[in-house]
């Protein structure tokens, strides 16, 4: 595939990532459902998304090793239950989304480093 070709393509699925949100933000304002107990695990999702999708970019030339997804899955497994716990613990609502948000950026960093002491070399090395 030409890297013009993938450029299109990319594009074209990060317009219908945004057709897809605001058609999901405008059925959800229509239908008249209450989003506020959902948004607290809609903001994890996005995060998780964000934190995990930036890690992984990283260490594409580690595609191709089990043991790779292996230990990125367990991270995963760890990141989602720890959140989870807090969010259901009212944690998140007391300190706020944005200090949470904050830790999630430090985690970033954390499992890049996690990876690299294990052996996994991100594109740059």
């Amino acid at each position: 595939m030409s890297s013009r070709t993938k450029r299109v393509l990319d594009f074209v699925t990060y317009v219908a990532i945004g057709l897809a949100v605001v058609g999901a933000m405008l059925w959800t304002a229509d239908s008249g459902v209450d989003i506020e107990p959902y948004f607290l695990f809609v903001w994890l999702i996005l995060e998780t998304l964000v934190v995990f999708g930036y890690a992984l970019a990283s260490f594409k030339r580690s595609f191709g090793q089990a043991s790779f997804w292996f230990v990125t899955s367990a991270m995963l497994a760890v990141h989602l239950v720890a959140w989870a716990v807090l969010l259901e613990r009212g944690v998140v609502e007391k300190i706020g989304v944005l200090p949470a948000t904050g830790a999630m950026m430090v985690e970033l960093p954390v499992i890049c480093v996690a990876l690299d002491w294990m052996g996994y070399r991100p594109w740059g090395r």
